[in-house]
């Protein structure tokens, strides 16, 4: 993949992983990792943390079948009662999670899957702040063999991991010539979108563009 290196390529290329190797991730993978936190967190505002080696954490997941071997995470940390917060924090963590995806690792945003009271013991949190949510990181399970893989190999992989939603359901409240005349910026972050982790994979976002101002905007449907 020495020719897809972008956050962009990545878009095209990640899944939710759920089983992992019991491999550690490597330190200089770790340290990489966490310059990239580091600058993430100057630029969200947040403490997003890596913890590694803390498979009790998964304990249950692991034991009920839901995970498979999963021991680390992203900590995914910010300020108490702050919605403004919670969503940079999503938001600049999925950049972590395409830059993991670059170097190989897998990821799944976790909820409910885990232990957070435990989880929260392995994470540095300040007075004000909170764990909001985590995202598993690992190496797949036969992660060489994914290795190994062309970048299309890859994306043809993850494009048959799920069904998606048409884009025309993500545009819902826009007609076809508003859909048409949309500009290629609008239409290509719907796309990226439609590639983005779900709970559930139920995709409850809708998107539209307004040519008055040119801008976009996202609000959850309804109906889901």
């Amino acid at each position: 993949m020495a020719e897809h290196t972008q956050l962009i390529d990545a878009i095209n290329i990640r899944t939710s992983i759920r089983s992992y190797d019991p491999d550690p991730i490597d330190d200089d993978t770790a340290r990489q990792l966490d310059m990239t936190i580091d600058a993430v967190n100057m630029l969200a505002d947040a403490h997003i943390q890596l913890v590694c080696d803390q498979p009790a954490v998964f304990a249950d997941a692991n034991a009920s079948g839901h995970l498979n071997n999963a021991a680390n995470y992203l900590a995914v940390v910010g300020p108490k009662d702050d919605d403004g917060a919670r969503e940079r924090a999503g938001f600049y963590t999925e950049r972590v999670v395409l830059a993991a995806t670059l170097r190989g690792l897998g990821t799944c945003w976790v909820g409910g899957s885990w232990d957070r009271s435990e989880a929260a013991r392995h994470c540095q949190l300040s007075a004000g702040e909170e764990l909001y949510l985590g995202v598993v990181i690992g190496y797949p399970e036969r992660h060489f063999d994914r290795m190994a893989k062309s970048y299309t190999e890859l994306a043809a992989m993850r494009d048959a991991h799920r069904e998606s939603k048409t884009y025309e359901q993500f545009t819902a409240p826009m007609g076809d010539e508003a859909r048409a005349a949309a500009p290629d910026w609008f239409k290509a972050g719907v796309q990226a979108a439609m590639k983005a982790p779900s709970a559930m994979n139920r995709q409850p976002i809708v998107f539209s563009y307004n040519p008055d101002d040119d801008t976009a905007a996202a609000m959850i449907d309804p109906n889901v």
